[in-house]
């Protein structure tokens, strides 16, 4: 887990992430290098106009960024994670968000919120990897058996 990442509650679920997704260990140490951010996650039971996950990246005058990730309560948060971390890529890659929706790849919610493809696809995309690992390792233990069985 990337230092400048305080996972929270989460912090089960990250590392099951790191261990089965690629795409998250590229996230995770894309974070890890970027100088001057704090990553935070929490817990709510509700989000702004009924998402199920809201990140506020704050920009201070000396150049430090701290991007607060709330995730709704009982949600799915094998792509959620992914999702807002791309987010925070997004803001370190210095991604104008107006660009993105005036090309299509971004929208705005109800309150203003940006939401883009691109994390949308990351999400997903974890939640992909981690499947297709869980699945390999779910087909591969049945296959198992004693010794004495064995041809």
């Amino acid at each position: 887990m990337p230092a400048n990442v305080r996972p929270g509650m989460f912090q089960h679920e990250m590392i099951r992430l790191l261990d089965r997704s690629e795409t998250f260990r590229e996230q995770c140490t894309r974070i890890a290098a970027t100088r001057y951010l704090r990553v935070v996650f929490g817990v709510a039971r509700s989000v702004p106009d009924g998402s199920r996950a809201q990140t506020s990246i704050e920009r201070f005058q000396a150049g430090a960024v701290v991007a607060l990730v709330t995730l709704k309560f009982a949600e799915d948060y094998i792509e959620l994670i992914p999702h807002e971390l791309e987010h925070v890529i997004e803001q370190i890659e210095h991604v104008r968000l107006a660009d993105e929706a005036a090309r299509q790849q971004a929208w705005r919610s109800r309150t203003g919120a940006y939401e883009t493809r691109r994390a949308m696809a990351v999400g997903l995309r974890v939640r992909q990897e981690v499947t297709a690992t869980t699945t390999a390792v779910t087909h591969t233990v049945p296959a198992l058996r004693p010794p004495e069985q064995r041809e």
